[in-house]
């Protein structure tokens, strides 16, 4: 319970930011943005009273696995309904009817037309699960897809959705820092939502660089988003959490959960759930903001083009000039692109099968130098090693491709504004699934002579042998038995056995022996040609998604810049038809605008601050 001053100045405060919110709205609507005004209002009223997290990024970066772990009883609640829709609405268990208490889980199924039904999938596209509580107690977790990447139509909805987050956590994970594409995602979720924090994922699979990317990450948004410099950045990696989950030791789990990041996760998230209870005026304040900025900006250039519309319209001509001469020649660049494409297939190729023709060279020197490899043991090492190796080098080499392919396409957009859907294309790709396989064809039997004699010569000179050992031989006898004793013992087999046919036996795990090493000897060279092969068609398929993605959003870009300029053109051009004290008229007016923009700006921010405060 609050003290009684601390409630009343935060009800004041509360009617405050609303007042503001009134009257930014009732502006926006003047200005003909009623679109925007609209949502402000939905986020202002709309909040059910339980915070709500959700969770956005791309697919397969770890999502679910978080809201999993905040909800552990919710993957007891998935294996039950057999399936998984596109979204999950994470809800604490309700008391059910008896009155006694207790808590039910359900899960409820959400189809295309808004029904919900306990029966499902179908075509169901999302389900509401009902849980224990958390460990963040009573909170609904959001988990938002984003099938067809952070463009796709899918992404777009979410940021409708986080009109109801009172924090949002941006999910990505360790193999790299954030894109561009991303960062643009973030500011989208931070244009509405006042909470936001960003979590990386897979901590485990990079355990020497994962807190560089998290210390680079949140570099980033401190320079791209400056009000989000003390929003959280937190590695988490799922499977040490599970890990810890499942010991007994009290010291171990500790370390283990301590490890994860996951309690610093929770306590990042209660720190900002705290806030929970003014989170919708503090999005619907942020929303107004950002809409009243984008507008700023619209008077801002139209005052530019007002106050020396000859001039202005020179720079747009100029500008315009330049973006028509690189649309005219897109048969110039499409030929270059294809030419550029075409040398880099060939240089990776070329690098490639340097490279593994030097690792058939030192796997041919290290099965030569080893030895008993008829031993299973040793063999399914060496098949371990050799394969781990190969699997490593196609990652290497698969990774310098994609570099060079990112930084061609950036080149190619070096004249025109760098789409952020680019960055989703390249980020796209994925490495071969193709898994190599060591034949297991050996040489067939049959008649062999030299089995044969070994066969007769075994049992005289293992009788030989026999009387050297008794003493009946020559001083001879005894260093030859000792060198085939030695012989035995290198190889494995005790010199007991070299009685009659004892020389049948090792010339027979000789051969098994030998047989082996030839086998893999050959297999080498083969893999590496096939691993040859695997980037071949690994590239050439990226190239063929990348070549007319490039192209197509080059154009896009192109005639969206062009029919910008040409809007801002018009505007001169009617800027320039006006006389002289209409125009100085609509200047006026552009800079009372601008100050009437500006004062409510000032009049959010300030109560954006008085919210944090409290």
């Amino acid at each position: 319970m609050m003290p009684p001053d601390t409630e009343l100045q935060r009800l004041s405060t509360l009617n405050s930011a609303r007042a503001v919110l009134s009257t930014s709205t009732r502006l926006l609507r003047t200005v003909g943005h009623a679109g925007a005004a609209d949502r402000i209002i939905r986020q202002a009223t709309g909040s059910t009273g339980t915070p709500v997290v959700v969770f956005v990024g791309e697919s397969g970066r770890g999502k679910s696995a978080l809201v999993n772990l905040l909800a552990p009883d919710l993957r007891a609640c998935d294996s039950e309904t057999g399936g998984h829709a596109l979204y999950r609405l994470v809800a604490p268990a309700r008391a059910d009817g008896d009155g006694d208490g207790t808590m039910t889980g359900s899960t409820v199924w959400v189809f295309p037309d808004g029904t919900r039904s306990a029966n499902g999938p179908g075509d169901a596209i999302g389900m509401e699960v009902e849980t224990a509580a958390g460990l963040l107690g009573d909170v609904v977790l959001l988990d938002a897809p984003s099938a067809g990447g952070l463009a796709g139509p899918q992404s777009l909805l979410n940021l409708k959705i986080l009109e109801a987050a009172s924090v949002a956590v941006f999910v990505t994970d360790a193999g790299s820092l954030l894109s561009s594409a991303e960062m643009a995602y973030v500011e989208q979720c931070s244009a509405q939502v006042e909470s936001v924090g960003v979590v990386v994922t897979k901590t485990d699979l990079y355990p020497g660089s994962w807190q560089d990317v998290v210390a680079g990450n949140a570099a980033l948004l401190k320079a791209r988003i400056p009000r989000l410099a003390d929003a959280f950045v937190l590695g988490v990696s799922a499977v040490v959490a599970n890990a810890a989950n499942s010991r007994t030791d009290p010291s171990l789990r500790e370390a283990l959960l301590d490890a994860s990041g996951l309690p610093q996760f929770v306590l990042a998230l209660t720190r900002d759930l705290a806030k929970a209870g003014t989170a919708p005026t503090a999005n619907a304040l942020r929303l107004a903001r950002s809409a009243l900025d984008a507008h700023r900006q619209t008077r801002l250039t139209q005052l530019v083009i007002a106050d020396d519309p000859a001039e202005a319209r020179a720079g747009m001509m100029t500008e315009r000039q330049r973006l028509s001469e690189l649309k005219d020649e897109q048969q110039r660049w499409t030929l270059d692109l294809e030419r550029d494409l075409g040398e880099l297939r060939a240089g990776v190729l070329r690098q490639a099968s340097l490279k593994f023709d030097a690792w058939a060279a030192d796997w041919k020197n290290r099965i030569q130098s080893t030895k008993a490899l008829r031993d299973e043991k040793t063999t399914r090492q060496l098949t371990s090693d050799i394969f781990a190796e190969l699997m490593a080098l196609r990652a290497d080499i698969i990774n310098d491709s994609e570099l060079q392919l990112s930084n061609l396409a950036h080149g190619v957009f070096r004249d025109v504004p760098l789409p952020a859907v680019l960055d989703d294309i390249l980020r796209a790709a994925e490495l071969p699934g193709d898994t190599p396989q060591l034949s297991s064809e050996r040489r067939p039997g049959g008649f062999d002579p030299s089995q044969v004699m070994s066969l007769v010569m075994g049992s005289s000179i293992g009788g030989s042998a026999a009387g050297l050992v008794t003493g009946v031989g020559v001083a001879t006898g005894a260093i030859v038995s000792t060198a085939v004793a030695g012989f035995a013992t290198t190889i494995g087999i005790p010199f007991t056995v070299l009685g009659a046919g004892g020389w049948f036996a090792i010339n027979r795990y000789y051969r098994q022996n030998m047989l082996e090493k030839t086998r893999l000897l050959a297999e080498i060279p083969r893999l590496a040609q096939a691993e040859r092969a695997v980037v071949a068609d690994y590239l050439d398929a990226r190239l063929r998604r990348l070549k007319p993605e490039i192209v197509v959003t080059y154009r896009t870009q192109l005639q969206d810049s062009l029919a910008a300029l040409q809007q801002l053109i018009r505007e001169s051009q009617a800027q320039e038809q006006l006389s002289a004290q209409a125009s100085q008229q609509r200047i006026d007016a552009l800079k009372r605008d601008i100050a009437t923009i500006d004062k409510h700006l000032a009049d959010i921010d300030g109560s954006l601050t008085k919210l944090h405060l409290l």
